[in-house]
């Protein structure tokens, strides 16, 4: 087997036309979190965490297997989804954006794909209000210009929730809440990606660049979930002025520092690199 690459939770490697995932998490707050959210029902919550996703009609990659090994491991067979994850796309698009000196077909084709982010999001929130979604940009394939889910763990279902839960573990629940927050993150892992590449395009202004990715955000927010919703997510995000609860909110807390002239684009770059889920993960290993 070749080993393709580790995620939060999973060793990856390529069998044929499948990819086996290990269970390997990278820190103890990873296997804390798949814990508290099944218990001792690990396989089984995944399961029907996986077919919820299926009911809901969004596309997965298709689980070939999932099961305890003997070695007591989780493990889990894929169908091998060919294609680049959006996180690549989207860095891939955001250089010609720049490169091209703004050229608005490459803005087109970068939310062409987060509009299809919000319309997977709403399509499971219609289908069961409980279902949580994880839209990190590595969770997903772009295959012939549809987007694939290809990370069903940790199963996230708002009714496990706990609010007695502590720093930090309740950080990461809190990014899955509501709606709102959901895409409070979302935007946190676009504007990261906005800030990493043109941080290097100086002779841009970064400010009205991200104002723009900003209101295109609500306009697709207000299609989907309408009115009430883009207002309530515009208000709670200009609410957010001085750090968050969590690693998103942070994020949008330096971009309305930075709007607000507060800091400048280097230590913007700066923060909003050291802003990660990974690092907070490593820190409390």
């Amino acid at each position: 087997m070749k080993i393709i690459g580790r995620g939060s939770h999973f060793q990856c490697s390529i069998l044929h036309n499948n990819v086996v995932k290990i269970y390997c998490p990278k820190s103890s707050l990873d296997s804390q979190f798949l814990q508290y959210l099944c218990k001792d029902r690990i396989v089984e919550q995944i399961i029907r965490y996986y077919g919820d996703l299926l009911k809901s009609g969004i596309i997965v990659a298709p689980v070939r297997d999932i099961f305890i090994g003997s070695d007591e491991k989780l493990n889990m067979v894929q169908e091998l989804i060919k294609g680049d994850t959006l996180k690549k796309r989207i860095y891939d698009l955001l250089r010609e954006y720049a490169k091209s000196d703004l050229d608005m077909k490459w803005e087109l084709l970068l939310f062409e794909f987060v509009e299809k982010i919000i319309e997977i999001q709403n399509k499971v929130y219609l289908y069961n209000h409980d279902i949580r979604l994880d839209l990190n940009t590595s969770n997903f394939i772009v295959n012939n210009n549809d987007l694939v889910l290809i990370d069903v763990v940790p199963p996230l279902y708002a009714s496990s929730f706990s609010n007695s839960l502590i720093y930090p573990l309740n950080i990461l629940l809190k990014s899955f809440e509501t709606n709102i927050d959901q895409w409070i993150s979302f935007f946190g892992y676009l504007m990261r990606q906005y800030v990493e590449i043109f941080n290097g395009y100086r002779n841009f202004d970064l400010q009205i660049i991200l104002m723009k990715c900003l209101d295109t955000f609500v306009n697709i927010i207000n299609k989907h979930w309408g009115n009430d919703a883009s207002i309530s997510f515009s208000a709670y995000f200009n609410q957010i002025k001085n750090e968050g609860d969590n690693i998103f909110e942070n994020r949008i807390a330096l971009f309305n520092q930075y709007v607000d002239g507060e800091i400048c684009q280097t230590l913007l770059h700066k923060k909003c690199m050291h802003y990660s889920v990974s690092r907070l993960l490593k820190s409390h290993s």
